[in-house]
C-alpha cells in the first residue's frame, strides 16, 4: 500500500508570498498553478505575514481573483528574518513539498529559500538575476543569496540572464520573461484594468509618489532632503504613503513640512488596482521601489528614482527611468521622458512567464 502512495503522488508544489509585490506577482503564477492542479499537480500558495497592513498585503488584489487560491497562512510575527526561517522550514518539513517557489529579494522568500535548501527541497526563484551592485541594500544581499541557493532560476529579462550565467550559479538558468507582464494582461483580459499603456507624453494633472526605502526614511536628514525636494516640483503631486514613511515622517515632525506648501497631497497606501489606475492617469512618477520603477514602464509614465542605483537597467537604457541622489540635488526635474523615447524595447517578455515557471518548476521534480 505505501509503495503504491509513493508510485501514484501527485507533485506537490509551493508558492511563498509575504509582501505586496509578491501577491501581485503571483497572479499569474497561480493561475498557472491552477491548470497545472487540473493534471494532477498538488499546488499551493503559502502567505508569510511579513506585511501586517491590509492594503500593503492581502487586499492588494480584488477578492474575484483570490477567492480559490490554495492558501495557508503562516504567521511570522513579529517578523524577522529569523522568525520567516523558523516558519516556512516547520511548515515545509511538515508538508514535504517537492519544490518551493519564491519571488524577488524580500526576507520572506530568503527565509523560504533557506528553509528549503535545509531540507533539501529544491528552490525555483522568480525574477533572479537582478543586480543594483548596491551592497549596502539588504534587498541585494538577499537576492543574491537567493539566486546561489536555487536550483531553477528564472531571470525576467537578457540582461538578468546574462548576469547569472556570469556569476557561475549552480542552478538551471531560464529565461522566463516577466511575471509583472502576465499580471497586466490578466487584469486587463478580465476587464479589471481599464487603463491602456499609453506612449505619448501629454500633460497630466499630476505627479504620482511613493517613498519607503530604509536609506531615504531611517534618518531625520535624508527624509527632510525628500520632503523639501518633493515641494520643490511645479506640478502637484500624489503621495501614496508607506505606513514606515508615515512614522517616521511624524517621528521628525515632518509631516507638516510635506503637504503646508499646497502641492502635495497626501493619502494611504492605494490597493493594488487603485494603484495601477492612477498611475496610468499621472504625467510621471517619483519613487525609490524597484516594482514602481517597472510598473510605470509597462504603463509608458517616465520616472524618477530617488536612489544611486537600481536593478531594472533596462528602464534607464531607454532613457524612460532617471536616478537621482536626493542628497545631491536642490530641485528635482519634472519626470519626462527623453526626446524620441516614446519606442521602448520589448526587454519584459510576453506575459506567458508563469507558464514557464511552472513547467520548468515541474521538471525539477521529475
Amino acid at each position: 500500500m505505501a509503495d503504491d502512495d509513493r508510485h501514484v503522488r501527485r507533485k506537490h508544489i509551493q508558492l511563498v508570498v509575504g509582501t505586496r509585490p509578491e501577491m501581485v506577482q503571483a497572479l499569474p503564477l497561480v493561475r498557472a498553478g491552477t491548470a497545472a492542479r487540473a493534471g494532477g499537480v498538488d499546488f499551493r500558495v503559502v502567505a508569510v505575514s511579513q506585511h501586517t497592513d491590509p492594503i500593503m498585503s492581502s487586499e492588494v488584489l480584488p477578492s474575484q481573483l483570490t477567492a480559490n487560491w490554495p492558501i495557508h497562512h503562516l504567521d511570522a510575527q513579529p517578523f524577522s528574518l529569523a522568525r520567516a526561517l523558523a516558519v516556512t522550514q516547520a511548515y515545509f518539513d511538515e508538508t514535504k513539498p517537492d519544490a518551493v517557489i519564491v519571488i524577488g529579494d524580500t526576507d520572506t522568500s530568503l527565509g523560504a529559500a533557506l528553509a528549503a535548501t535545509e531540507l533539501r527541497i529544491p528552490v525555483a526563484h522568480v525574477e533572479s538575476g537582478l543586480r543594483s551592485r548596491d551592497w549596502a541594500m539588504k534587498e541585494e544581499r538577499n537576492r543574491v543569496l537567493i539566486d546561489h541557493l536555487s536550483t531553477v532560476l528564472f531571470p525576467p529579462t537578457a540582461a538578468a540572464e546574462q548576469r547569472l550565467h556570469e556569476e557561475q550559479v549552480h542552478g538551471l538558468v531560464v529565461h522566463s520573461g516577466d511575471v509583472h507582464v502576465d499580471a497586466f494582461r490578466i487584469l486587463r483580459e478580465e476587464g479589471l484594468l481599464g487603463i491602456e499603456p499609453r506612449g505619448d507624453t501629454v500633460d497630466a494633472p499630476f505627479i504620482l509618489c511613493t517613498i519607503h526605502r530604509r536609506e531615504n526614511i531611517l534618518e531625520a536628514e535624508p527624509l527632510r532632503r525628500i520632503v523639501n525636494l518633493l515641494n520643490s516640483l511645479p506640478v502637484p503631486v500624489h503621495l501614496a504613503l508607506h505606513p514606515h514613511t508615515r512614522l517616521r515622517l511624524t517621528q521628525y515632525g515632518l509631516m507638516d513640512a510635506l503637504t503646508g506648501g499646497g502641492t502635495v497631497t497626501v493619502t494611504n497606501p492605494l490597493a493594488f488596482l487603485d494603484f495601477v489606475q492612477t498611475l496610468g492617469s499621472c504625467s510621471g512618477v517619483v519613487t525609490d521601489s524597484g516594482g514602481v520603477q517597472k510598473q510605470a514602464w509597462l504603463m509608458d509614465r517616465p520616472c524618477i528614482t530617488l536612489r544611486t542605483s537600481t536593478e531594472w537597467i533596462e528602464t534607464l537604457d531607454a532613457g524612460w527611468n532617471r536616478l537621482i541622489d536626493p542628497a545631491a540635488v536642490v530641485t528635482l526635474p519634472r519626470p519626462a521622458a527623453d526626446s524620441g523615447a516614446g519606442a521602448k524595447p520589448n526587454v519584459f517578455g510576453d506575459g506567458h512567464a508563469a507558464e514557464r515557471i511552472i513547467e520548468a518548476t515541474l521538471r525539477t521534480c521529475e
